[in-house]
């Protein structure tokens, strides 16, 4: 519409990122993790945050993950399964517990 006030013409980049990654790991039930994702657009200087459907993946132990490089995105020709993900996470869990109740 012609006369829009205060109309400019900018420049900017846009990607999608995850804002939170929830682990459900209800007892007695097959573990989900869900990642929120938000599309982060920076346009004339000012940062717009809008979120973007989610994605989960349910706990397969033999399902492999293409492991990326967090800096580049480039794939990095290395994989790790879900079993191997969970126990990674598991350890960290343990660790910090044993830290809190020392």
């Amino acid at each position: 519409m012609p006369g829009e006030y205060s109309e400019s013409t900018v420049s900017g980049n846009a990607y999608i990122r995850a804002r939170k990654v929830i682990i459900d790991y209800a007892l007695d039930q097959i573990p989900v993790a869900t990642f929120i994702r938000e599309r982060v657009m920076t346009l004339g200087g000012e940062t717009i945050k809008t979120s973007v459907v989610n994605v989960s993946s349910t706990y397969n132990p033999t399902a492999e993950i293409a492991l990326r490089d967090p800096d580049t995105g480039e794939l990095t020709n290395e994989t790790m399964t879900h079993a191997q993900m969970f126990k990674a996470l598991y350890s960290l869990f343990y660790q910090l517990s044993m830290e809190a109740d020392a």
